[in-house]
């Protein structure tokens, strides 16, 4: 299974036991091995299509919240507005656990998460942040930068100001991966599947 996937954590300071920030946010968005239907999301024009698609999109969506055994970063409650009282009742962070068949998962600097989720073996990783830059490189894009809410921005404009006004919400970034990977795979020549595209992300982390 692929996994579109992004996490709200305790902020950027280790757990003093696990060596990593802990998840209080988890939300994934199951991916179909069909390119052709992911590059069929990065043609759509207008609005009402585009809306559609995030409806369909957040309804597949999973969101769960998790209490952490580390206090909460205020810097990072900043950012994503869950403090330590709204997680009481969830289950802990340590017992958090993805879908069993889980083979891959793409997220915006991916890296991060992987790691606060305790670096799940035999998992593989796709960055949409690493991809973008590296693509940006070598063809010669000209993106602003390569946050995420600014590529979101600069491939669906104005269709998508509601999302990018929703952002540091797990889901919603989710969301925002899935339409950027979209759009990046339109820059990949020839590959058919997720592992291809896995080996041509490697590939390109090697190029200076």
């Amino acid at each position: 299974m692929i996994l579109a996937l992004d996490t709200e954590t305790t902020g950027i300071k280790n757990h003093p036991i696990h060596k990593h920030p802990q998840v209080i946010e988890l939300a994934f968005i199951p991916l179909k091995n069909d390119f052709q239907n992911l590059i069929s999301i990065s043609k759509i024009e207008k609005k009402n299509s585009f809306l559609k698609l995030v409806d369909e999109l957040t309804a597949s969506g999973t969101v769960n919240r998790y209490l952490p055994s580390m206090e909460i970063d205020k810097r990072a409650t900043e950012v994503h507005g869950i403090r330590f009282k709204d997680l009481l009742g969830c289950p802990k962070s340590e017992d958090l656990e993805l879908p069993e068949e889980t083979s891959y998962l793409a997220g915006h600097n991916i890296q991060y998460d992987y790691r606060c989720l305790g670096k799940p073996k035999n998992i593989k990783c796709f960055c949409t942040l690493t991809l973008a830059r590296k693509l940006d490189k070598k063809f010669g894009i000209g993106f602003p930068n390569h946050k995420l809410d600014t590529l979101i921005l600069y491939f669906y404009g104005e269709m998508a100001q509601d999302l990018i006004d929703n952002s540091h919400q797990a889901l919603t970034d989710t969301i925002k991966v899935i339409l950027l990977l979209s759009k990046l795979l339109s820059y990949v020549p020839n590959i058919a599947t997720f592992e291809e595209l896995y080996k041509f992300q490697e590939l390109l982390r090697k190029l200076k």
